[in-house]
């Protein structure tokens, strides 16, 4: 019987459960059928006070079992319930609806371009899931309501172009940080009472007024991007306008002469101004922040401004302005932002800022300021950024700093002497640059005290000396180290593998660094760019450093940045190893996993062995440079792999053999390609395929590769620091390549270097090549080409180099102005040629032989000229030096009797 009740409980238990489950089901989601007939009650209720004279909504009947067939109305698919309300431009007329906030899951309401009218109902404040509302163009009047604010999933609001005319004793209208759109009603400037308007970040557009009510106070219409037009007089001389902020808008023409002498707050950065600054600001007795900044002013700065005004923050950063920077701006001392940076100020900076003892923020970056930095400037009380980086300030670095000092600039200077080892006293210090002076001694110890250090450039310098092992203290802090272009000696510290967690960047790079690379640099494991380059470095590639550039940093699949500043689908380590112009042996390790890498530079070691097969796994490989080593083998088909990205690939100097890799064709956006100095042989028909150098007009390469590469070009080996979109280079010169030239090459109209020589083509110069209009250097010479030169070379205006030497060709060379420019060297060792600069032809020129002459004639009448003209040169030069040596003799003989 305990059981039988047991059971008989567990079943109406069970049965309960169930029941209320489905209950609960049918309330959140019910059926169609359940859910559309309240809807269309509460519908037609709403909308029984307009009127509908054109008739839209005559199909919004009550004997329909559901309204989503209803016009304007759409529903969720899988519930029935009525999702957006869409009456606009229907001509209706009437109060706005308010019984539509009785529809819970309504999320955009739309009845803009009608004739609404009456004031905003209360009851819209109940439309707690909308998410958008549209009012505009109607004839809306009174107040917005407070309580729109309450509306927390709504982002876009619409209502301009509303009458508002019984808002005349609205005192403040605070609307920002939507997303309203259209022009900004005038009559709201002129309500008599408003002192408060913000509609500061929307997407209003238009023009301002000139009319202003004049209780208006604090104006904020900024970051609406799209307002144009000049900036009214009139609003500047509000008389009790105290804030003004116009910035991050389309506004142009020049700024207002004459302010209100009540003005406390002036904004009107990031806009189209130009001209200059009126000395009525300097005027501005209650002045307190002014920002001018990213415009186009020009001029010089009122030099009493700062004298009548209590200047908190002055911003005119990124203008035109030139001249001297007034001492007057903190005569108040109250000034604690003073950024200029990025205009054309010269001179010193006056001693006064060096007593300011406001001061917070000082960046006076990009500039011409010269002599040396005020003395008390260094150790200000307050100062937190000192940036004063890319002048021409002299002089050396004070061993006087504030303690409050976080952030210290002072690269691109001309600045002498030590980096003074208070420094390391600086225990706030987060940024330290003061690359590219001339600094000298020893590298600072102290410097490993710096605790919360995370940017660390001290490159282009003179410093000596060995890398603290106290740098690897930093653990938890260091981000970025750059060191290069120095005089440091030594071993790399075994310290810095301490960096694990947060050093993302370490450039070391010419340097006078030596001993092996440490494996230690292996446990870097967030390390995006690792650059040792033209050091002393032996021994070989440690397989841990290899293996950074393999592994993720996160399994989330979510997108990272990278140092070039796009986004990898997922967060790789090593994106930058470059190891180049050491003394570095051995093989390249075959390493490469899921290889995240998209710059390899192993140039100008002492590598040897295959290049590894697992390169193919790095799929954003963009700078692959293994020149100038002692590589052997074929290069793997495998690295076909790298065509969607790669753009330089460089492997001259090598011991590689094999032919052309005919999967090079398929590199679209390849533009550098060096297979110089090396074994391949084979010919070029290959190239007749060839998509990348910008063979096809679609081509288009995404920005600058900010690497540095070495390209021998124009006869000499050129060192670019960066590769623009316009260097594309193909050099397979001194290899064995036979065959004729194809005259495909004339597509790849992007060349700017074609180097060909030392190799063993045949056949005619393709005048084709006459198509690559931004070719600056051809270099044919030391072949076997035969035939005239093409007239089409003649077209080539950006042609600065040109060699077509030790070949076999014949003719005249086409007279031109562009190959007039170039000397003998550019056509010695061809026999046949003739013409300006070598000797001129003897007779009509064979430059253009009928299509009916032989070729073989053609060579033999050329052969005839050039000895016959040997000939004649020899005989005459012979019959001189007689001729000579007779008159000499004769005088001799004349002087002798004269003596007698």
């Amino acid at each position: 019987m305990a059981i039988a009740t047991r059971h008989a409980f567990w079943w109406t238990g069970a049965a309960g459960f169930c029941f209320q489950s489905m209950a609960a089901a049918l309330l959140l989601h019910p059926p169609p059928a359940m859910a559309s007939a309240p809807q269309v009650t509460t519908l037609l209720d709403s909308i029984k006070h307009l009127d509908d004279p054109g008739g839209f909504l005559s199909n919004w009947r009550a004997s329909d079992a559901s309204p989503c067939t209803w016009v304007g109305v759409t529903c969720y698919k899988a519930t029935g319930l009525v999702s957006e309300l869409d009456l606009s431009n229907m001509e209706l007329s009437g109060p706005v609806p308010a019984g539509f906030c009785q529809l819970p899951h309504l999320t955009s309401l739309n009845l803009g371009s009608n004739s609404l009218n009456g004031s905003f109902p209360q009851q819209l404040l109940a439309c707690e899931s909308l998410v958008y509302l549209d009012l505009s163009f109607n004839f809306l009047e009174g107040s917005i309501p407070d309580g729109i604010h309450k509306l927390r999933q709504l982002t876009h609001v619409q209502l301009q172009n509303n009458i508002f005319s019984e808002l005349r004793t609205l005192e403040q209208l605070r609307m920002a940080s939507n997303n309203i759109t259209g022009e900004i009603p005038a009559g709201i400037f002129s309500l008599p009472l408003l002192s408060v308007l913000d509609l500061s970040v929307n997407s209003f557009h238009g023009q301002l007024p000139q009319k202003f009510g004049a209780a208006l106070s604090h104006l904020d219409l900024s970051y609406n991007i799209h307002l144009n037009g000049q900036i009214p007089a009139s609003i500047a001389v509000l008389p009790s306008l105290r804030f003004l902020d116009l910035s991050g808008n389309s506004f142009t023409g020049q700024l207002p002469q004459i302010f209100s002498q009540n003005l406390q707050y002036l904004a009107l950065s990031d806009l189209r101004l130009n001209g200059e600054i009126p000395d009525a600001i300097a005027k501005l007795s209650q002045l307190a922040y002014l920002d001018l900044s990213l415009n186009s002013i020009s001029g010089q700065l009122p030099q009493t401004l700062g004298s009548s005004s209590p200047l908190i923050h002055f911003d005119v950063s990124s203008n035109l302005l030139q001249g001297e920077i007034p001492s007057t701006l903190c005569q108040a001392s109250k000034l604690q932002d003073f950024m200029v940076k990025s205009n054309g100020f010269s001179g010193g900076l006056p001693q006064a800022y060096g007593n300011c003892s406001s001061l917070i923020f000082i960046t006076l970056r990009s500039n011409n300021f010269s002599g040396e930095i005020p003395a008390g400037l260094w150790s200000s009380p307050k100062l937190i950024q000192l940036d004063l980086s890319k002048n021409q300030f002299q002089g050396s670095i004070s061993s006087h700093f504030t303690q409050s000092l976080q952030q210290l600039y002072v690269s691109d200077n001309l600045l002498q002497g030590i980096i003074p080892p208070s420094l390391g006293n600086l225990r706030f210090l987060l940024d330290l640059d003061m690359s590219n002076n001339l600094l000298v001694g020893d590298f600072p110890l102290s410097l490993g005290n710096l605790s919360f250090l995370q940017y660390l450039r001290l490159s282009n310098n003179f410093l000596r000396g060995h890398i603290p092992p106290s740098l690897g203290n930093l653990n938890t802090s260091l981000g970025n180290i750059d060191l290069s272009h120095n005089l440091l000696g030594g071993t790399i510290p075994p310290s810095l593998g301490n960096l694990a967690i947060s050093l993302l960047t370490l450039d070391l790079s010419y340097n006078l660094l030596h001993g092996p690379i440490p494996p230690f640099l292996g446990n870097l494991s967030n390390l995006q760019m690792l650059d040792l380059t033209s050091n002393y470095l032996d021994g070989p590639i440690p397989e841990s450093i290899v293996r950074l550039g393999s592994q993720y940093q996160s399994s989330s699949g979510q997108y990272c940045p990278s140092l070039s500043g796009a986004f990898l689908p997922s967060c790789f380590s090593l994106q930058r190893l470059k190891l180049g112009n050491n003394f570095l042996t051995s093989s390249i390790p075959n390493q490469f996993g899921n290889c995240s890498l998209s710059t390899l530079s192993l140039n100008e070691n002492n590598l040897s062995g295959p290049i590894p097969t697992s390169l193919q796994n790095c799929h954003y490989l963009k700078v692959l440079d293994l020149s100038k080593n002692h590589l052997q083998g074929n290069i793997p088909d495998r690295l076909t792999m790298l065509a969607p990205t790669l753009r330089v690939f460089m492997v001259g100097y090598n011991q590689l053999q094999g032919t052309f890799p005919s999967w090079l064709t398929e590199f679209l956006l390849l533009q550098v390609l060096d297979l110089s100095n090396n074994n391949f042989l084979g010919n070029l028909e290959t190239l007749k395929e060839m998509k990348g150098f910008k063979a096809s007009s679609n081509t288009t390469l995404t920005g600058t590769l900010y690497e540095e590469i070495l390209i021998e070009t124009k006869g000499v080996q050129l060192t670019f620091e960066y590769v623009l979109d316009v260097v594309v280079s193909l050099d397979v010169s001194a290899n064995h390549f036979n065959g004729s030239i194809p005259f495909q090459l004339g597509k790849l109209s992007g060349l700017y270097n074609l180097n060909l020589s030392r190799n063993a083509f045949t056949g005619s110069i393709p005048p084709t090549i006459g198509n690559l209009l931004q070719l600056e250097s051809l270099d044919l010479s030391n072949n076997h080409l035969t035939g005239v030169i093409p007239l089409q070379l003649a077209s080539l205006d950006s042609l600065g180099f040109l060699n077509l030497s030790y070949n076999k060709l014949t003719g005249e060379i086409p007279p031109s102005v562009k190959l007039s420019t170039f000397t003998y060297k550019s056509f010695a060792g061809n026999p046949g040629l003739c013409g300006f600069p070598l000797l001129p032809c003897p007779f009509p020129p064979t430059s253009t032989p009928s299509k009916d002459t032989p070729h073989h004639l053609g060579n033999w009448i050329s052969d005839y000229i050039s000895i016959t003209g040997f000939w004649i040169g020899y005989s005459t030069a012979l019959c001189l030096l007689c001729s000579l040596f007779v008159l000499s003799k004769t005088m001799r003989s004349f002087i002798l009797v004269q003596s007698h």
